[in-house]
């Protein structure tokens, strides 16, 4: 039995994950994180969340843990709690950016990076035993305690205050675990004036889809134009993600992410790992400065995984996480938040005038439905027919599927969704028609692995 996706456990509830199931993987991780360790436990504030973590709370005390129980809290701000106290581990409870009828648990190190691929099979392997709960008088204790200043002292220590102080942000929390003030609250404390948008805590999501999106986060956009704020960020429910607006314009996580790196480079940091569907944007930058770029598989284990491997600084995903190895090991909405703006002062140049200096592509994304006892098949096929495509320059395999690089200066990405039923094709070219014809090109190539 295989649980672990792209990034922890996933799935609706209680169809795929139950009390039953966090119970085990709650008794699970006490026999992993060995008896007598302290494990902090967090969630969001989905109405499943509160009966999975209590369920994995359990599991971990019957197991020989003591918990540390911070709440409803944002997940970034779990593991900067989790650096400062220096606990053994972390299980998160979040849907993160999905429908509030889905769930993920997230297993987190003392160095506050999720586990990586080996350390999933050996969880696993820890699951499938027979395990049994310690005696009455062996059991751990729960104490509860709040993240938020261990939150706001971690990112203060990362950014120049006096550089950025009166600057204005307008953040949408689409009700999640940073809303009711809680996000708002931290970016404060670097002396910003923060709007907000949607910030009232909804366990349904009706105020906006978890997932920040081109197309959810317009009144986004029409409030930092309201406001003559500088820039706006839409999050997801646990407050990873930072997709970046300005008063016209919302920029996926590539474009975020190449000023990022565009401003590390300017610091003399020439190698970065960025996941495999990122966009050529950031390869093109990296290049032309005599850099390097390591493509790695989707997900925050991945990324981190590699920056780990070659002692890189700065690691990202498109879909709006950015990683600083001097931070916590996994995306932070705030932290990435106040660098931006950052980088504003530093260059003198707003968000949009940032943009415009990048290169230009065409991208585009479709889903393709694919049950999950089929991705096996599907991505063998892929990787055993992907020159089939076309005049291929470079080819990158992943577990998930493939990336290939043609000749034109135009890519292809075919991959298995960890976290949805469905095969993902992601194309990017100069020109918009080339991006359609590689958009059929794919999903034509999927429809026939499927048959």
């Amino acid at each position: 039995m295989q649980l672990f996706g792209t990034s922890g456990i996933r799935g609706v509830f209680p169809k795929d994950i139950d009390a039953k199931l966090a119970l085990k993987l709650g008794l699970a991780a006490a026999h992993f994180f060995g008896e007598g360790a302290t494990v902090i436990v967090a969630r969001d504030n989905r109405f499943s969340s509160a009966s999975i973590s209590h369920a994995i709370i359990s599991g971990l005390t019957g197991g020989g843990c003591d918990v540390i129980y911070l709440g409803i809290c944002p997940t970034p701000a779990a593991l900067w709690y989790l650096k400062a106290q220096e606990t053994t581990g972390a299980i998160i409870v979040t849907g993160s950016h999905m429908p509030a009828e889905r769930i993920g648990i997230l297993f987190f190190k003392d160095d506050t990076s999720e586990f990586s691929r080996e350390e999933e099979e050996a969880f696993m392997n820890v699951l499938n035993k027979d395990l049994k709960f310690k005696p009455w008088d062996r059991t751990g204790d729960v104490v509860e305690d709040s993240a938020k200043d261990f939150w706001i002292e971690g990112i203060l220590s990362l950014v120049d205050i006096d550089k950025i102080a009166e600057m204005k942000v307008v953040i949408d929390t689409a009700g999640g675990a940073c809303s009711g003030g809680y996000l708002r609250e931290v970016l404060e404390s670097a002396e910003i004036f923060v709007h907000t948008i949607n910030d009232s805590p909804d366990s349904l999501f009706r105020l906006r889809d978890p997932f920040p999106r081109l197309d959810n986060l317009i009144p986004l956009m029409k409030i930092v134009k309201e406001t003559n704020s500088d820039i706006g960020v839409g999050t997801d429910t646990d407050g990873d993600r930072a997709i970046f607006t300005s008063a016209s314009n919302i920029y996926w996580g590539d474009v975020s992410g190449a000023i990022f790196i565009r401003q590390l480079i300017s610091q003399g940091i020439k190698e970065f790992v960025v996941t495999a569907n990122t966009s050529l944007i950031v390869e093109k930058i990296v290049r032309d400065a005599g850099g390097v770029i390591h493509y790695c598989d989707i997900g925050a284990p991945d990324i981190v995984e590699e920056m780990k491997k070659k002692d890189v600084y700065f690691g990202m995903e498109e879909t709006g996480k950015y990683i600083w190895v001097d931070s916590i090991l996994y995306s932070d909405v705030a932290l990435a938040t106040l660098k931006m703006l950052e980088i504003l002062v530093d260059t003198n140049l707003s968000l949009d005038e940032l943009a415009q200096t990048l290169p230009k592509t065409h991208i585009e994304k479709i889903s393709i439905p694919c049950p999950e006892e089929k991705k096996p098949n599907v991505i063998s096929y892929v990787k055993e027919n992907a020159d089939k495509l076309g005049d291929i320059e470079k080819k990158i395999e992943l577990r998930t599927g493939i990336r290939v690089f043609f000749k034109d200066e135009s890519s292809l990405l075919l991959r298995a969704s960890g976290t949805e039923p469905v095969f993902r094709i992601y194309a990017e070219a100069k020109t918009k028609k080339r991006v359609e014809e590689l958009l059929r090109l794919g999903e034509k190539f999927i429809k026939k692995a499927l048959s």
